[in-house]
């Protein structure tokens, strides 16, 4: 069961971007620029299936991502990126939802911070196998979002700490 309500958090946070009516999935160039972590490679669908670590479980299906999917050493991150009409209190209500899901989750923590101007959502918590940092950045017109995904072993939880910091202050929106 818990499994379950994880699977479909995932889901509901990839699409979280999407916003509350008419939101759709568009290519994350589209609304934001941004630059890569350092030695960034982006997953062709080729590439994908090759980079699966055997034995390990992974809350990103990787096959079958919406989104930009990218490795940083032995990290994957995913982007995806969202157009739609959004609450003005939209990340406060997310971060609740998840809070209120996750809060057994082994080192789950949640906060709201600034970067840019841009208000963003960032969660993090340890799956089974894997950690994982998830980020929500919308604009200040609420009109477009980013949503984001690190997945990285536990031990690399100070470096990948600083990318996904490096990667939101480098962070802006087109509109």
């Amino acid at each position: 069961m818990k499994r379950i309500k994880v699977i479909i958090a995932s889901l509901l946070f990839s699409f979280s971007a999407l916003g509350q009516n008419q939101g759709q999935v568009v290519p994350i160039n589209e609304i934001v620029s941004f630059s890569l972590p350092s030695g960034s490679v982006e997953l062709t669908l080729e590439k994908r299936e090759s980079a699966k670590k055997p034995g390990k479980k992974s809350e990103i299906n990787i096959d079958k991502t919406k989104g930009s999917l990218f490795k940083v050493n032995e990290s994957f991150f995913i982007l995806t990126g969202g157009v739609g009409n959004m609450s003005a209190n939209f990340l406060e209500e997310h971060k609740r939802g998840f809070d209120d899901l996750l809060k057994k989750r082994p080192n789950y923590n949640s906060v709201i911070k600034k970067f840019n101007n841009y208000q963003v959502f960032i969660m993090t918590y340890d799956g089974a196998d894997f950690s994982y940092v998830r980020f929500t950045a919308v604009n200040n017109n609420r009109d477009s979002a980013l949503g984001g995904v690190f997945e990285y072993d536990k031990t690399d939880k100070d470096k990948v700490g600083k990318i996904v910091d490096d990667f939101l202050k480098g962070l802006k929106f087109k509109k």
